[in-house]
């Protein structure tokens, strides 16, 4: 039993170490929804549901970035020093 434990982790490692390196999109642009429950006033036992877009945009440029953490840009960049 202990040989057939030892061939199924080599075999795993074998398919799980092989990955390729996917090439993502410099630009990302999509939406999704999400579900808002609101009462109609403060104390009501009466309340509303909506359904609302929310856009989202990606980049992926060489000096500026746009994604779900924020806006941020490389500024200056060397071996001993990386300015974000």
């Amino acid at each position: 039993m202990r040989f057939g434990r030892g061939l199924a982790a080599a075999l795993l490692t074998c398919v799980t170490g092989t990955s390729i390196a996917e090439e993502k999109p410099l630009w990302e642009l999509g939406f999704g929804f999400f579900a808002l429950t609101s009462p109609d006033y403060r104390g009501s036992d009466e309340s509303r549901d909506y359904l609302l877009p929310l856009p989202y945009i990606i980049y992926r440029g060489d000096i500026l970035r746009v994604d779900r953490s924020g806006i941020y840009g490389r500024l200056f960049e060397s071996d001993r020093v990386n300015l974000d």
